[in-house]
């Protein structure tokens, strides 16, 4: 994550975006929506979420997915995965990370 970060910080004032989504915007009814966008609300109602754990990863991952990058934007399913499943394939791989 040191990467993402520089020696110096940029004081610089950003301009703020106007917001594109009407704060009282509801979900569409259930009902309404059709194809992998009600399998994923469908999926979505089901999920445990009285405890943590308690839902499949994969699932959760999709749903956030769609939800941020649209329903037609295909999943990168080749990333999926614990502790970056796929990447060996891309000839990628995770740096170690340093614990206390």
């Amino acid at each position: 994550m040191t990467a993402c970060f520089t020696e110096k910080p940029d004081l610089i004032p950003y301009q703020a975006r106007p917001a594109e989504v009407p704060i009282d915007e509801r979900n569409a009814a259930i009902e309404r929506l059709h194809g992998k966008a009600r399998q994923l609300a469908d999926a979505s109602n089901r999920f445990d979420l009285r405890e943590p754990d308690r839902i499949d990863d994969d699932t959760m991952n999709r749903v956030l997915w769609h939800s941020c990058m649209g329903i037609d934007n295909a999943y990168p399913a080749e990333f999926a995965g614990a502790h970056g499943k796929g990447l060996k394939r891309l000839g990628l791989k995770l740096d170690a990370v340093e614990r206390d």
